[in-house]
């Protein structure tokens, strides 16, 4: 197992790659000196001034967890002028200070927690641990679906996270960041570690209709919303 030289990140982590070294989640971080913040800050006031013409019941959503950086985001949108949805994906075993945070963001927006049946969680955490060692996998296939399902059904036009995770954390070499989310980008960079939700239908008697609260909106669905 090789370990960066910087940070002491495997190897094992899937997508990573190493130049002299350094890991991917290294070198991204380095390049941030050259990022144009205002050139990015007046983008993102753009889409909300997009947003804002659509008359949607919110201008955006964000998908949230109600730790300190969805808290930072959701009132970063609330500061540049957006009225925000906040979307949550319960997680399992939630701590007493974890509902605090997350009952703190009711003072600022209103907030949709999304939870997903137990039994069927139960059985996508054992799944997700045997299959690819994630016992968070259902946790990270909601974080996507969750909010961009609802800003789908709602006609929200702009839905934002806090990161991008192939240009945060790993990106195989040659392949770009993407700027767009869909369900491809999600199924290969979401932290699915190579396992699909339709991989695991009839396994341990989950059905289709089990899974799709976890599912990414089609694009049919995401099309209509818009």
């Amino acid at each position: 197992m090789t370990r960066c030289k910087l940070c002491i990140y495997p190897d094992t982590r899937p997508d990573a790659y190493f130049v002299d070294g350094a890991c991917s989640a290294c070198r991204a971080f380095s390049l941030r000196a050259e990022v144009n913040w205002d050139f990015r800050l007046e983008s993102l006031k753009a889409q909300i001034g997009f947003a804002k013409e659509r008359k949607a019941p919110y201008d955006a959503v964000v998908g949230v967890s109600g730790g300190k950086d969805s808290t930072y985001q959701v009132l970063k949108m609330i500061e540049l002028g957006a009225k925000v949805l906040a979307v949550n994906g319960i997680t399992d075993m939630q701590t007493p200070l974890g509902r605090c945070n997350l009952d703190n963001l009711k003072r600022f927006c209103d907030v949709i927690e999304v939870t997903p049946n137990v039994e069927v969680r139960k059985k996508l955490v054992r799944l997700g641990l045997f299959r690819v060692g994630d016992m968070s996998w259902p946790e990270h296939n909601i974080i996507w679906s969750a909010p961009t399902r609802m800003a789908a059904l709602m006609g929200i036009p702009l839905v934002v996270w806090g990161e991008q995770p192939q240009r945060e954390y790993a990106n195989p070499e040659g392949i770009e960041p993407a700027t767009n989310l869909d369900g491809a980008w999600v199924a290969q960079f979401g932290g699915m570690g190579g396992l699909r939700l339709d991989d695991l239908v009839g396994e341990e008697g989950l059905t289709a209709t089990d899974l799709e609260v976890f599912r990414f909106p089609s694009a049919d669905l995401m099309e209509r919303g818009n």
